[in-house]
């Protein structure tokens, strides 16, 4: 499977080699994992995959991103198995994934009942009646053209437990279809139902809307509750009134803005205004309505003209953009106009446009960026999109890409109208606070002194509250609230430089809490902290809690999550558990899913060619069998376990793999031992397959010496595993790689060793002296042990006393112990050692 992977840096989960590179280069998350349980791999995958298709496990992968629908917790008629709350959905080439979540732990309740209304046609067309009979109707455009329904009792829950019905639209009845692709519970409050379906089940929809509803046991019950977009469609007071359901959620989302010549309503009101004044009596001049909104990637902004373009053909107007909010910027302007603009918001960048009729486009549009250097205007290219949009007032729209401005947080604008001589000035405004300037003339020079802030500052306080919240020992779970990927509640947002300050801000109820507190765990230092947030501003519903981070000198990952107090009443609010970022949810008892704060070395850079890489990703153990004598023979150590490896010797290599989720299969529970039998050699004999797919470079799960298939747990890091091959073997990949143009990137787990590695050796195999087996091995300072009473650890105490500590180990997997990156030996083993480290050597390599 191809994917790209998010970085991370160096010493924090993993680290990527790549041959050859001059530097060393941050990881690339692995995709799939084979760790001693289904619970171990989608814990890694839920931290570590933030792209990549879903496991259909009942757990909410990052790749769904945030939820397209929601529903507020209500529990209808107070039945919480009806509760419905958030609905994701995700796709790749021939699927689509489909998870939504239920108020209620299935788990206790051992019931549901749910149906997924899905249209791919967007017209009047679909469903009459519904396939269980339920007293559910919907409104045109959305009628569905299939409807999948489930009973959710008890584990096991698969495909089985689902009913997959296509309307048939010449007979107006349902058809039963055949069973969708996979199905999974996630238990737990809330309970998650996850679903995959083929594309092609569904006629290869590019589009598709849907709504998910709870219902009751009677054939004539009606809809209890609903999850859509974009309001509460319906909430059940009863059991048998009809449900009309009005509002379903399009997937992929509808774009924020249509650049088309329209105000969409995701503008909302104008940001700036001026009056209708056309100055000199130019009504192509007279300038009214500035509106701005933005997402990710892009800035969207439209004004209006107090003229009919289509009449008259005519308007010239250029936009100021500042992005600095200081004295630095244009001190002339890019047209030669008669205008300059006062400190701070002297523009970085000009938008300037002659408009005479359609078509109308980018093409229609020069864009300047100022070059503070040599006090001059340097051209651009062409934005991304640009429309017209005629009438009274007409209006001129314009897509401009983030990153084309610098990436900035917020920016400052005036646009300003203009005559047709390269001397003339400016002729009216659209600016914020007060009318700026109207002309009375042609060649007077225009100052222009007012420039609109976006996004708006908000307005001063007042400091009444109004949320009707109290110091009452009672929370108000529901306005809790921090963002991580908003510069209000986290600024600056993202990784940052070490030695930077960061500020975070937790919103709750207007008069609601007593005290505040983050507690963040640097993960270089391993050491957690719990500090008191100071209360900066009261107003209306809300109350904003703050504080400001001290910087780490260090490169290391800061995990922070809050605690909120209301005298006696405690709430935590930390990241959902897919740990994607963005704005996370209020729990009575900590989960400890906490957002990353990452803190970079500043000399740390990434090498140009994997920015534009194809990788693709190899768990060598499951891609080509190219030499089976060099097999994982039957009997072989794995943690002193009885049961084995399973399959290492299969000679057809397209027989289904052994599944160790099923309790009636050859190996059930065995996941790290299941091998397949791939190595280098067979990565060796698909490099022209690989090559003809287009790929650039190749991403290696660990192939470090271990005694597992997936390699995480690292014995040895300065030999190959010889189920794989050795040092020659793999020189002859680089090579023959390098002839394609590919690159080959290893994955380094430098976290964590194996518990049976040469350094820890929990189980006396090796020669020299492991940190588990003695208080003064060389290497017991590498790890992090606890002393425990005698007879209850596996590792001899820091007294010298046998089976008297535990240890510290990644997630609590007792095979993974964690390496305490502050001890220089650690470093000098990884990287610091120079030529002699590990991570160079296989650089060089």
């Amino acid at each position: 499977m191809k994917r790209y992977k998010g970085l991370v840096t160096l010493l924090n989960w993993l680290i990527l080699l790549a041959i050859p590179l001059t530097t060393l280069s941050p990881a690339l998350t692995p995709l799939a994992r084979a760790f001693d349980s289904p619970e171990a791999l989608a814990a890694y995958e839920a931290q570590n995959t933030p792209f990549a298709t879903p496991i259909v496990d009942g757990i909410v992968d990052a790749s769904y991103g945030p939820p397209i629908a929601s529903d507020p917790a209500d529990a209808p008629q107070g039945n919480l198995p009806m509760d419905l709350l958030d609905l994701y959905i995700t796709d790749d080439a021939n699927y689509f994934y489909f998870a939504y979540t239920v108020n209620v732990d299935i788990a206790a309740t051992n019931w549901g009942k749910y149906l997924f209304y899905i249209d791919t046609t967007n017209d009047a067309n679909g469903a009459t009646s519904d396939a269980w009979g339920r007293n559910v109707v919907v409104t045109d455009p959305h009628k569905p053209e299939f409807s999948i329904n489930t009973w959710v009792d008890a584990q096991p829950y698969g495909t089985e437990d689902i009913q997959f019905w296509g309307w048939n639209q010449g007979t107006t009845s349902w058809n039963s279809l055949p069973a969708i692709t996979a199905a999974a519970l996630g238990t737990g409050s809330p309970s998650t139902i996850e679903w995959q379906v083929a594309k092609a089940d569904l006629g290869n929809p590019s589009t598709i809307w849907v709504e998910v509803y709870s219902t009751g046991g009677g054939g004539g019950d009606n809809a209890q509750d609903t999850i859509n977009e974009p309001v509460n469609d319906w909430n059940a007071t009863d059991w048998g009134t009809q449900a009309t359901l009005l509002n379903s959620s399009q997937y992929p989302p509808p774009p924020l803005v249509i650049v088309d010549g329209v105000i969409d309503a995701a503008y909302g009101d104008p940001l700036a205004s001026d009056p209708p004044d056309a100055p000199q009596g130019n009504l192509p001049m007279d300038l009214l309505d500035l509106y701005v909104t933005d997402d990710a990637d892009n800035y969207y902004v439209a004004f209006t003209v107090n003229e009919n373009f289509a009449s008259t053909n005519w308007g010239k107007y250029i936009l100021y953009i500042d992005t600095t909010n200081d004295p630095n910027g244009a001190t002339s302007d890019a047209w030669g106009r008669n205008v300059i603009v006062a400190d701070p918001h002297k523009p970085e960048f000009s938008l300037n446009t002659y408009v005479d009729a359609q078509p109308y486009g980018p093409e229609d549009i020069q864009f300047w960026g100022w070059n503070q250097g040599t006090t001059s205007w340097n051209s651009l290219g062409a934005i991304p999109a640009a429309a017209l949009g005629t009438g009274v007032p007409s209006i001129v729209e314009w897509q401009i890409a983030k990153a084309d401005l610098g990436n900035p947080t917020s920016i400052w604008l005036e646009v300003y109208s203009t005559g047709g001589g390269g001397g003339d000035n400016a002729q009216d405004t659209i600016n914020d606070p007060a009318n700026d300037w109207n002309a009375t003339n042609w060649s007077s020079q225009a100052t222009l002194l007012n420039s609109t802030e976006y996004p708006a500052p908000p307005p001063p306080p007042t400091g009444i509250c109004t949320s009707g919240a109290d110091h009452d020992n009672n929370i108000f779970w529901s306005d809790l609230g921090h963002n991580s990927r908003d510069g209000l509640y986290r600024n600056p947002g993202g990784p940052v430089v070490t030695g930077t300050d960061v500020t975070l801000r937790l919103r709750a109820a207007c008069g609601d809490l007593t005290n505040a507190q983050v507690r963040v765990y640097n993960d270089r230092l391993n050491v957690q902290t719990i500090s008191n947030l100071n209360l900066v501003q009261q107003e209306g519903q809300y109350e904003w809690w703050e504080i400001t981070l001290p910087a780490s000198e260090l490169p290391t990952v800061y995990w922070y999550r809050f605690i909120a107090q209301d005298g006696t009443a405690t709430a935590y609010y930390e990241d959902e558990a897919a740990r994607n970022g963005g704005w996370g949810q209020t729990v009575g008892e900590s989960q400890d899913n906490s957002w990353q704060l990452t803190h970079y070395d500043p000399n740390f850079h990434t090498p140009d060619w994997v920015k534009n890489a194809v990788v693709y990703q190899i768990f060598t153990d499951r891609f080509n069998d190219g030499d089976p004598t060099n097999n994982t023979p039957a009997g072989s150590f794995f943690y002193n376990e009885t049961t084995t490896i399973i399959r290492s010797n299969a000679t057809d290599w397209n027989t289904p793999i052994c599944d160790p989720r099923d309790a009636a299969s050859d190996c059930p529970g065995v996941y790290s031992q299941n091998f397949y039998g791939g190595d280098l050699q067979g990565i060796i004999n698909k490099l022209d397959y690989l090559e003809t797919l287009g790929v650039t470079a190749l991403y290696l799960n660990p192939i470090f010496e271990s005694p597992s298939n997936h390699k995480y747990d690292t014995t040895d890091f300065s030999v190959i595993d010889d189920n794989f091959g050795d040092l020659a073997l793999f020189q002859t990949l680089v090579t023959q790689a390098g002839t394609r143009g590919m690159s080959v990137i290893l994955d380094g787990v430098f976290n964590h060793t194996s518990s049976d590695s040469i350094y820890f050796d929990r189980y006396g195999r090796y020669a020299e002296v492991g940190a588990c087996e003695s208080e003064t091995s060389p290497y017991r300072e590498w790890y992090y042990f606890t002393d425990v009473t005698p007879g209850t650890g596996p590792c001899v105490g820091s007294d010298g006393t046998p089976e008297a500590a535990t240890y510290t180990s990644w997630f609590g997997f007792d095979s993974l112990p964690k390496l305490n990156a502050n001890i220089q030996a650690v470093r000098d083993l990884i990287w610091d050692g120079g030529s002699t480290s590990i991570a160079r050597f296989w650089v060089e390599e």
